[in-house]
């Protein structure tokens, strides 16, 4: 198996970028024209409240985004090891490559963390257990993250019980 969740991370830097554009947009015309008071008529809502109102959503939406921890992973198993690349969208932290021989998966944890849900891999080595830092499988589709759970346990000595899978 092998896939990529590209597609989910442009979407969400499209987003951001989308939200940017329009704030600074409408904070402008606040500014610059009588949309003010149109606000203030209608809503009843004085236009440096509805501009920090807006700015305050905006910093929400970003938070939002932070903390769901969306990460750019990239899966292939076709080898004989299994090779992870991950890297968080915010590009703030550093890449991280994985590559796992297949006879040393062990087994998996998957663990939701607040807003994002995490994979865990654990290998052994012998009598000795490892385990990976774990994996933010947030940015992924459902479709990849059940594609790349049913892969790995078909991999590791004992398989991901089925009743965590449940999203």
């Amino acid at each position: 198996m092998k896939f990529t969740n590209e597609a989910t991370i442009y979407s969400i830097h499209a987003v951001k970028l989308i939200a940017t554009v329009l704030l600074l947009l409408v904070l402008t015309l606040l500014l610059t024209t009588r949309l003010g008071d149109l606000v203030q008529r209608t809503t009843g809502l004085p236009w440096p409240w509805a501009m920090a109102l807006l700015a305050l959503l905006y910093l929400l939406m970003l938070l939002y985004f932070r903390l769901r921890h969306a990460d750019y992973i990239s899966y292939n198993d076709e080898g004989s090891k299994i090779v992870i690349k991950s890297y968080p969208a915010n590009h703030k932290q550093k890449k991280v490559l994985y590559e796992i021989p297949k006879q040393s998966v062990y087994k998996l944890g998957l663990e939701k963390v607040g807003l994002r849900e995490e994979l865990t891999i654990y290998t052994r080595s012998g009598t000795k257990v490892s385990k990976y830092p774990p994996l933010s499988l947030s940015a992924t589709t459902k479709a990849q993250r059940d594609g790349l759970i049913a892969a790995l346990n078909q991999i590791a000595e004992l398989p991901l019980k089925t009743d965590l899978q449940s999203h």
